[in-house]
């Protein structure tokens, strides 16, 4: 009678869970969507000596990048080791303007605090990227919303066509908000009592909504624009960090909690290839994404602090690392592999803004004070 090896066991496992992570990698090279990396760092790191190690301050719209297991993997093919800390819009602008760098590379995903990175000054007027610096990859910011509202929200100007794609006009959104519209007065069928509005993950954690507060408050002028903004932000309670929290929460919860929600292009075409590859998912056909107009984009951007985040800002352009960020919905640096992709579950790709102008660090402060988020040059407590 033989007895169970826990030593062969384990080594079973192990190798079992080495080819679940070849074959991911396999299919997204065997679909054509990434190319196996040809850069410049060890060609086959065989143990963590041969990795160079880089450690990171980002956003938490970028954090799913940087968990995929299968995005690991491709920074190990391209010689680097990654580790990160996640921080919150306000946190990663004050580590960002320190003289003496804790982290090898910052990586924003609002322009103006990008450019805080690069200059280490809050107050920076500067609106050009640091040659240094690398955009890794961009998303637009969207509106989902329940399809069946669509005609309802067309017929009363808050839902526009655009060259084929439907649109969110803000502007008509603030009038709302003024008149105190709500949706059973837009969609009789509907009657829900609820404010029109757009939820809205923490202004206090999510560089996306600090986006969508600047594009209000743009298009809210200063004739109440404040209370438009209270209205519309800062009463909803919603507690998700990110877009990618309350998109998650968007789809467990039915049309009369939540209407319609704030997220990223990347999440909804991230949820679409999961579905592709999922016989019988149907879970997106009730929703329709919309553009914004005006519209806003979120740029990871990754500013090098160290010659290690010099590494790791040119690792980023590689193809096979491009290959992974379009699997997680993400415009990519080129676009034709992001092209390639949404191509394939046929997905007609949202207009990107036209007129969108960068927004500066001390843009972002001044809404973060007139919502009572941040007084005067306060520092957050976990930052003192």
């Amino acid at each position: 009678m033989s007895s169970a090896q826990p030593g062969g066991r384990k080594k079973s496992v192990i190798a079992a869970l080495a080819f679940l992570v070849v074959a991911i990698v396999s299919v997204v090279v065997g679909r054509g969507w990434i190319s196996m990396p040809s850069f410049s760092f060890p060609s086959s790191p065989s143990s963590h000596r041969d990795l160079l190690h880089v450690k990171g301050a980002i956003s938490p719209e970028d954090e799913e990048f940087f968990k995929a297991a299968e995005q690991q993997q491709v920074f190990a093919e391209v010689g680097i080791s990654v580790t990160y800390d996640v921080f919150s819009p306000q946190d990663l602008v004050e580590i960002a303007s320190r003289p003496d760098p804790d982290y090898d590379f910052v990586m924003p995903v609002v322009d103006g605090a990008a450019r805080v990175a690069e200059t280490k000054d809050k107050s920076t007027t500067i609106t050009g990227a640091d040659p240094r610096s690398v955009v890794a990859f961009s998303t637009p910011l969207i509106a989902l919303v329940y399809t069946d509202l669509v005609g309802d929200m067309e017929s009363q100007g808050l839902v526009v066509d655009n060259g084929g794609n439907k649109s969110l006009d803000l502007a008509r959104l603030n009038e709302m908000s003024k008149e105190g519209t709500r949706w059973r007065d837009i969609s009789p069928s509907f009657g829900s009592p609820r404010v029109v509005d757009v939820a809205v993950p923490s202004l206090r954690e999510s560089n996306a909504a600090l986006q969508y507060a600047a594009l209000i408050r743009s298009v809210g002028g200063r004739a109440g624009g404040d209370d438009v903004m209270q209205r519309l932000l800062v009463g909803q309670g919603h507690g998700e960090a990110s877009t990618q929290g309350i998109f998650d929460t968007y789809l467990r919860l039915g049309k009369g909690e939540m209407p319609m929600v704030l997220a990223t292009e990347a999440e909804y075409v991230a949820e679409l290839l999961k579905q592709s590859d999922s016989e019988g998912s149907t879970k997106l056909k009730d929703y329709t994404p919309l553009a914004l107009v005006p519209g806003a984009m979120l740029t990871s951007t990754v500013v090098p602090q160290t010659e290690e985040g010099d590494a790791f800002a040119a690792a980023v352009s590689d193809r096979s690392i491009q290959g992974v960020a379009a699997m997680q919905g993400y415009r990519t640096e080129p676009t034709s592999i992001f092209d390639k992709l949404v191509a394939d579950v046929e997905y007609s790709p949202l207009p990107l803004p036209t007129q969108q102008s960068p927004t500066s660090w001390q843009d972002i402060e001044a809404i973060q004070q007139e919502l009572g988020l941040i007084t005067g040059n306060e520092l957050p407590e976990r930052m003192m």
